[in-house]
């Protein structure tokens, strides 16, 4: 059996070294009869396919790439049984570039990156200096280019690189008297890379420069295809671009040109005798829909092929950065739907198939549209709003791979250096030492930052902050839920014993303005917790040892305080 392509993305490679191939060449056929489209962009999570997917592309736009010709690596595959798309095999010029590599720290950096990107673009193109259809301001400019390869002294400024692209297609067009395709492989890198690094602002008026002079009356162009994780809102990327047709997991478009189908992924077990492997695999890394597509992640599902093995492969592939930053920085009412994630629970929220990224530390929206964008989660319903225009979805992680990087980012977070180790507090509490749990707690929020930071007016930040840490630490032996009614009220939070026979344990939180309230507020905590009856839950899960604990917040201290002993 031929091997899987593990970390090839390269068409031409893959066909040459007679590797496992899955034919997505019906992505050309597409495309070829989607011509009223002049530049398409198709968003998928990462290591979907779409570098493949572009790569297979531009095989077959070029008749030569490296000196090989492109007609035989299509032989046997879909796309050669449409003689009207196969007539547009080898016929055209082809600028192909990936920004996948622009990760800039800052804006400067990103100059220079693009800078050394372009050359090479051009470098591919060399033989354009020699062309009679330049002139010689062309060639100087073309040169100009090239040289930032070789020597940092030679990064051009932005004004400079924003003509790299729609000049190279003018290059092409008069050389070629036939008009190139452009090809742009993760387009929002760069973008993602300029919002971690906090540059974001500098950035975007630079890349939309580069892109809209190339997209947008750029009468060189013949078409362009882009691909990224996420579309950028039309306002802040694709202003005044009305040649766009953009196809994400929403959309019926394009939805099987990345990704394994159900049937692509059946052929693959009945080849391979792993057929009675297909439960697991669904409980793995099924749970994509593209429009009415079921999809498999391809990375987890050649990796499973190769290795035999029922594992993380996806998200252990780098790229999560974004992901766990947004969700660190995420208010208390994404941290809330954290938690019912958590708890294997389905949210409701509100979500777009676009982003602002200028948005994404304000509103809760724009976090889920980034986590379903990227891959993080599904919808399993979604429906119009009227009143807003923005999708209401059911949201749940994809599958079980996925579920893991909710866990992941929640135990990072309690490993991070400003942050204490969780075990030893949450043993202390559940074994019922207050005293030690309140030693660790102090302790924790005189250290903590960011994620645990107590020290403004709302302290749900921190709390819920300990709930994430309880479900991470503790779900083996307890149910952990927060903010659910008992008896005459709602609990902040509970812990529920799997084993009815261990403690059980309820948290109440108070916040005090000035230290002189503390012991007050501790009072009316633990009154509370007596006269709303929150024991009533876990009385009748059959828990006979409660232990009922509130916690007082002052800016950077607390104060813990219990009931009598438990019951």
């Amino acid at each position: 059996m031929r091997p899987f392509p593990i970390g090839y993305d390269n068409f031409g490679q893959i066909r040459q070294r007679n590797l496992k191939f899955i034919d997505k060449t019906g992505f050309i056929v597409e495309l070829f009869r989607r011509e009223g489209v002049q530049v398409t962009l198709i968003t998928r999570p990462r290591r979907f396919g779409k570098t493949l997917a572009l790569s297979m592309l531009h095989h077959f736009l070029a008749q030569r790439i490296m000196d090989v010709e492109t007609a035989p690596l299509f032989n046997g595959l879909r796309v050669t049984a449409s003689p009207e798309i196969m007539m547009h095999q080898g016929k055209y010029p082809v600028i192909f570039v990936s920004f996948k590599d622009i990760k800039p720290t800052s804006f400067q950096d990103c100059l220079e990156r693009f800078s050394v990107c372009m050359a090479s673009l051009y470098e591919n193109h060399r033989y354009l200096l020699t062309s009679d259809a330049l002139t010689d301001l062309d060639k100087q400019y073309f040169s100009e280019i090239v040289v930032g390869m070789f020597t940092a002294s030679s990064v051009l400024n932005a004004s400079q690189l924003s003509n790299a692209l729609v000049n190279l297609c003018k290059y092409l067009y008069q050389h070629h008297k036939m008009q190139p395709w452009l090809l742009i492989d993760e387009y929002d890198s760069p973008i993602q890379s300029a919002y971690l690094n906090r540059f974001y602002d500098e950035a975007i008026p630079f890349i939309r420069d580069l892109l809209s002079r190339a997209l947008k009356t750029n009468d060189a162009l013949n078409r362009a295809v882009l691909t990224g994780i996420t579309r950028v809102a039309k306002e802040s990327m694709f202003s005044g671009l009305n040649n766009l047709g953009v196809y994400t997991l929403f959309d019926s478009g394009y939805s099987d040109a990345c990704g394994f189908t159900e049937p692509e992924l059946a052929a693959l077990l009945k080849e391979y005798h792993l057929e009675d492997k297909v439960d697991d695999i669904r409980k793995w890394y099924n749970g994509y829909e593209c429009g009415k597509t079921t999809l498999y992640n391809p990375w987890s599902i050649i990796n499973f092929f190769s290795e035999g093995a029922l594992q993380p492969y996806w998200v252990n592939t780098g790229g999560t950065d974004l992901i766990r930053e947004i969700l660190a920085q995420a208010g208390v009412e994404v941290k809330l739907d954290l938690e019912k994630i958590l708890q294997r629970e389905p949210i409701q929220a509100e979500v777009s198939a676009y982003l602002t990224f200028a948005d994404l530390a304000s509103d809760a929206y724009w976090v889920w549209s980034l986590l379903l964008s990227a891959g993080y989660l599904k919808a399993t319903h979604r429906e119009l709003s009227p009143q807003t225009g923005r999708w209401l979805c059911t949201l749940e992680p994809p599958n079980l791979e996925v579920f893991y990087v909710y866990i992941q980012c929640v135990i990072e977070w309690f490993e991070r250096p400003n942050s204490l180790e969780y075990n030893p507090m949450v043993k202390a509490l559940i074994a019922g030492d207050v005293i030690r749990f309140e030693i660790l707690l102090q302790e924790l929020l005189t250290n903590s930052m960011g994620f645990f930071d107590v020290s403004g007016t709302q302290p749900e930040k921190f709390y819920h902050g300990l709930v994430l840490g309880f479900l991470v630490k503790s779900t083996s032996t307890y149910i952990v839920s927060s903010n659910r009614e008992s008896g005459y009220g709602y609990y902040d939070v509970m812990l529920v014993p799997k084993n009815p026979k261990e403690l059980g344990i309820i948290l109440e939180f108070k916040v005090a303005s000035r230290e002189q309230d503390i012991e007050s507020a501790l009072k009316t905590a633990l009154k509370q917790i007596e006269e709303k009856g929150y024991e009533t839950e876990l009385k009748k899960q059959g828990v006979e040892k409660i232990l009922k604990v509130a916690a007082v917040f002052c800016k950077k201290q607390v104060r813990v305080g219990v009931t009598d002993s438990p019951l």
